[in-house]
C-alpha cells in the first residue's frame, strides 16, 4: 500500500523508519527527562536564591539541551554526583547506540 503507514513496516524501509524514529523521538524524549529533573530540582531547591533558580529556568529553556546539561554539571544540585552524570551519560549513551545503530541498519 503506497503513501500509507502501513508501507513503512515494509522490510526495505523498516530500517528508514527506526532512523526516522531514533532521529526525533530519542532527542526530543532526552530533552524532557533532562528538563523536567532540573526543573524539580530547582523548584525544591530550599537554599538557593529566587533570583538564581529564575535565571536556570531560563537558561533551561533558551538552551534546550546545553542548559539543562550545565545545570546537571555545574548548578547547586540536590542530587548527588553520580546521579546527576548517570543521567547525562545514560541518555547520551543511548542517543548515541540507537543513532548508530539505526546508521548501521541503513548503510
Amino acid at each position: 500500500m503506497p503513501g500509507s503507514l502501513l508501507s513503512l513496516l515494509s522490510p526495505h524501509s523498516f530500517p528508514i523508519f527506526l532512523h526516522t524514529l531514533y532521529g526525533y523521538v530519542f532527542p526530543i524524549t532526552l530533552h524532557c527527562v533532562w528538563s523536567t529533573l532540573v526543573l524539580l530540582d530547582l523548584a525544591q531547591a530550599e537554599q538557593m536564591p529566587r533570583g538564581r533558580a529564575l535565571a536556570w529556568t531560563g537558561i533551561v529553556f533558551l538552551l534546550p539541551f546545553v542548559g539543562s546539561a550545565a545545570y546537571l554539571l555545574k548548578g547547586r544540585s540536590s542530587l548527588s554526583a553520580a546521579t546527576r552524570l548517570g543521567v547525562l551519560a545514560g541518555g547520551l549513551l543511548v542517543v548515541l547506540v540507537a543513532y548508530g545503530w539505526s546508521y548501521a541498519l541503513i548503510g
